[in-house]
C-alpha cells in the first residue's frame, strides 16, 4: 500500500472510530485516553478485524432480483435445469409470495461437516436471512450477480 493510500486509510479509520464512540455517547479525550494506556484495545480491535476478514473469505454472496408474478414453473424453466424430478412440483413447492427487488443469498464455507442446525446458528449469527426454496431457484435460474468472496 502506497503511503498516500495508508494515510487515508488511517484518517478513516480515525473518522469512522470517533464516530462509533461519539455516537455510543463518548468523546475524541476518551478515545485518546484510552488508546494511551490500554494497549490491549488494539489487540482486540485487530483480532476483530481479522475475524470479520476470515468470515468475508468464507462466504460467496449473491444478489438476485424477486419480480411479481413468479411461479415455479417460470423459475424452474428459467433454470434449464438438465435433469427432473417428478417428485418436485409446483404442488409441493408452491412459490410464496415475497416482495418484488433485490435480496442477497450467502454460501457459507465451513470447512468441516456441521449439521443443519449449526449452518442455521452461524447464519443467524451473522445476521443473515435464512433462505427459502424460492431463492435457490432464483439462483438456478441464472439471474443473480456474484458479489463477493
Amino acid at each position: 500500500m502506497s503511503g498516500r493510500k495508508a494515510k487515508r486509510l488511517e484518517l478513516s479509520l480515525s473518522v469512522e472510530i470517533e464516530k462509533c464512540v461519539i455516537a455510543r455517547g463518548g468523546s475524541r479525550e476518551d478515545i485518546s485516553i484510552v488508546f494511551s494506556k490500554r494497549r490491549d484495545v488494539f489487540d482486540r480491535c485487530a483480532e476483530l478485524i481479522l475475524a470479520a476478514v476470515r468470515e468475508m473469505k468464507d462466504r460467496l454472496e449473491f444478489t438476485f432480483v424477486v419480480r411479481d408474478g413468479e411461479t415455479f414453473i417460470s423459475l424452474v424453466e428459467a433454470g434449464a435445469y438438465d435433469w427432473k424430478d417428478g417428485w418436485v412440483t409446483a404442488e409441493r413447492f408452491p412459490v410464496r409470495s415475497s416482495p418484488a427487488g433485490e435480496r442477497k443469498l450467502v454460501l457459507l464455507y465451513f470447512g468441516r461437516s456441521v449439521s443443519s442446525k449449526q449452518a442455521i446458528e452461524e447464519g443467524r449469527r451473522q445476521g443473515l436471512e435464512r433462505p427459502t426454496y424460492e431463492d435457490a431457484l432464483r439462483c438456478g435460474s441464472g439471474r443473480f450477480a456474484f458479489v463477493s468472496k
